[in-house]
């Protein structure tokens, strides 16, 4: 049986996909909060309206900016003393 990542791969869908703010606070492990500040900061992706109570985050926008984070130096000391 495929996984998610397999499955998501060849999803005709994907465009569409939406998510949520509780899934996007789990894959960031940004408190809502923070998420809300980055975004009118205009850091962080725009959420959509997707119905009269129901916004979410479009998974290729979030995607993109996941992909656009810096990669961490494994040489750097700025945040975990990495060496």
């Amino acid at each position: 049986m495929p996984d998610d990542h397999d499955r998501n791969d060849t999803d005709p869908l994907r465009h569409l996909r939406v998510l949520t703010m509780k899934q996007v606070s789990e894959l960031t492990t940004y408190v809502p909060q923070h998420i809300y500040r980055l975004e009118r900061a205009g850091k962080f992706p725009r959420r959509r309206r997707i119905g009269p109570n129901r916004v979410g985050y479009p998974l290729v926008e979030f995607e993109k900016w996941f992909a656009a984070r810096p990669v961490v130096d494994l040489n750097d000391d700025d945040d975990g003393n990495l060496h």
